[in-house]
């Protein structure tokens, strides 16, 4: 059985996904957007499309995103990172991005991106990692401790033994 798909039930799908996802164009332009990345940058459709990343964000988060963009483009190889992306409300978020090359019937090179929130994951990783070097500490201070008393037992004993041997000579 053949499906036929048209454009609205491509759309419908892409939106349907819970993770934002972005297209850009060569010259780094968003062309297609999904829902989930319209709220995300808490802004319509309209307001995005055809901008790009400096349009939106910091220098610095923007440069990111270009560079990386841009070697994904170069290298038609994919590309996952970890980056900081700051939203309209200030607040920064720690994200991942997988980015790819598509080819569309031109044989344009077209960017493909799709964007995982993970700052409570990085929250929670980052407590752990406290945690962790405080149980470190623990453990080591614990150990101190306890080599502290090997070594007091051995010094009362050597003197034990000094006081038999004393006891013993004054006989």
């Amino acid at each position: 059985m053949e499906i036929n798909f048209d454009d609205k039930f491509y759309k419908d799908v892409l939106n349907a996904l819970a993770d934002p996802i972005f297209v850009k164009d060569k010259n780094h332009n968003w062309i297609l957007l999904n829902d989930a990345f319209c709220k995300f940058m808490g802004k319509g459709r309209e307001e995005l499309i055809g901008k790009s990343d400096y349009d939106f964000f910091p220098k610095n988060e923007a440069d990111v995103f270009w560079n990386k963009d841009e070697e994904v483009f170069n290298s038609e190889k994919e590309n996952i990172n970890e980056e900081n992306f700051t939203d309209s409300t200030g607040k920064t978020h720690v994200i991942m991005t997988k980015k790819t090359i598509y080819r569309d019937k031109n044989n344009e090179k077209i960017l493909v991106g799709i964007i995982s929130d993970i700052t409570e994951r990085k929250l929670v990783e980052n407590n752990l990692i406290m945690k962790n070097k405080e149980l470190e500490r623990t453990n080591r201070l614990m150990i101190d401790r306890e080599l502290k008393m090997i070594e007091l037992k051995k010094k009362y004993k050597e003197l034990e033994n000094k006081k038999s041997e004393i006891n013993e000579n004054s006989k």
